[in-house]
Formats: structure tokens, C-alpha cells, sequence
């Protein structure tokens, strides 16, 4: 799984990490933070946000799509994806957390990038698509950066503080103990069958379960295989 980081403020340079555990927000570890303890909503937050990174594990469309938005700064689409993904995959008590957390958190940067995304010319707009089409990922981060850059110093800032702060919820949420078991028993065999058409998607979900020796009638785990392999994430701009 790729996930991405903005560091700098004023280039906006993109660092793309190989592992999880390569990621570190330029703001993040100073000695002398304050750690409160945590409250049963950030547990809430932090296993939903884990769901998501499982998810980008098995999930390589999903996975790519959040490192595309990421990589061109699209905070509006990134921001809908995830959205998307936490009402597929999260609990109703996670999904109570989350939403208004992710609104508050990416609102202001979304309406940015929206603002200058409904400006954009025709000749714009064709070159993006293009870009789309062939999966030209540099020359659309390239052609966002170059517009960014010319924003107010404080809207580049709201952008990067949205993006390294999603990003690293996302890198450091912790799944449930259930959810880290399935992926680590997971084959890719077990994945291709789930993606098979030979059964009902619930009945695959219960034959995988069956198979590697965990509950068939566990919630959590039968709504995140769903909401993880059942439907494609769209990658339009």
C-alpha cells in the first residue's frame, strides 16, 4: 500500500512511502506533546481508520485511488472516497465518529480545491482527462501543484495541514484484533473466490470465513469483507 505525505509548505514536494511504518508528518513526535487519554470516540476513530488501511492492503483499486487524490492534492475527492468507504465498511458507532470527524477536518481544504477545480478552462479540463485516461498521475499532481502554489499562503497551508493529518490517522489507526486476523489469514486465492461469480456474495463471505476457522456470524467481519471486495471505487476527477 502507498501512502502519501505533503512536508513542505512552500514546494509542496509529495514523499511517497513504500511501508507504513516509513511515514512520519513533520509535525508529529515532538517531545514535549501532551497525551490525553484516549476517549472511546478516538477508539471509535482510530479502528475505523484501520478498516481503511486493511482495506487499501487487499483492496489495490482502492488503495491506488486514495494515493491518486493524495498525490494531486484533490482533498475534495479524497475526502469522498473515504467517506464512501467508511459507509461500506465501518460500524454504526465508527461511521457516528467518523463522518462529522472527516467534515470537520477536510471541509475547509475541500472547498479550496473545489473552488479551484470550478474555475478551470475547457483546455484544462480535456488535458485532466486525458491525463486520467492514461493514468499520467505526475502530470496531474504537476498541473495541481503549479495552481496551488498560487493561492493564498494560508489556504496552502489548510491543504497541507488536511492531507498530513488524514494521512497519518490513516497510517497509525488501529483495526480490530477480528480484522487483523482476516487479512492475515487471507490468501490471494481467498480473494480471487471472493470476486468469483459462481455463488451469492454472502455465501462467499461464509465459505471464506468458514474456511480460515473465524465466525460466520461476526458483523464487523462480514460487513468489511462486503464493503471491502464488493464494488470497484470510481477514479474520475
Amino acid at each position: 500500500m502507498r501512502l502519501v505525505t505533503v512536508v513542505s509548505l512552500l514546494l509542496l514536494p509529495i514523499v511517497v512511502s513504500s511501508t507504513v511504518a516509513a511515514f512520519r508528518p513533520v509535525y508529529l513526535d515532538t517531545p514535549d506533546a501532551y497525551v490525553e487519554e484516549e476517549t472511546s470516540e478516538d477508539k471509535q476513530v482510530s479502528e475505523c481508520f484501520g478498516k481503511l488501511r486493511a482495506a487499501c492492503s487487499v483492496n489495490q483499486e482502492f488503495s491506488d485511488t486514495i494515493d491518486r487524490y493524495a498525490r494531486t492534492l484533490r482533498v475534495d475527492k479524497l475526502r469522498e472516497i473515504i467517506e464512501r468507504k467508511v459507509q461500506a465498511i465501518c460500524n454504526q458507532e465508527e461511521k457516528e465518529a467518523m463522518i462529522p470527524l472527516l467534515r470537520d477536518e477536510l471541509s475547509h481544504s475541500a472547498t479550496i480545491v473545489k473552488e479551484l477545480v470550478h474555475k478551470l478552462s475547457d483546455f484544462d479540463r480535456d488535458r485532466l482527462n486525458m491525463w486520467a485516461n492514461l493514468n499520467d498521475t505526475l502530470s496531474e499532481r504537476n498541473f495541481y501543484l503549479d495552481r496551488i502554489r498560487n493561492l493564498p499562503p494560508a489556504d496552502i497551508e489548510s491543504l497541507t495541514n488536511s492531507l498530513n493529518t488524514i494521512i497519518s490517522r490513516l497510517v497509525n489507526g488501529e483495526a480490530p484484533a477480528c480484522i487483523t486476523e482476516l487479512i492475515e489469514s487471507m490468501s490471494t486465492e481467498d480473494r480471487q473466490q471472493l470476486t468469483a461469480r459462481t455463488l451469492s456474495f454472502e455465501h462467499r463471505i461464509s465459505d471464506l470465513l468458514e474456511r480460515i476457522g473465524m465466525p460466520t456470524d461476526n458483523e464487523d467481519l462480514r460487513l468489511f469483507i462486503a464493503g471491502t471486495f464488493r464494488k470497484s471505487e470510481t477514479t474520475e476527477f
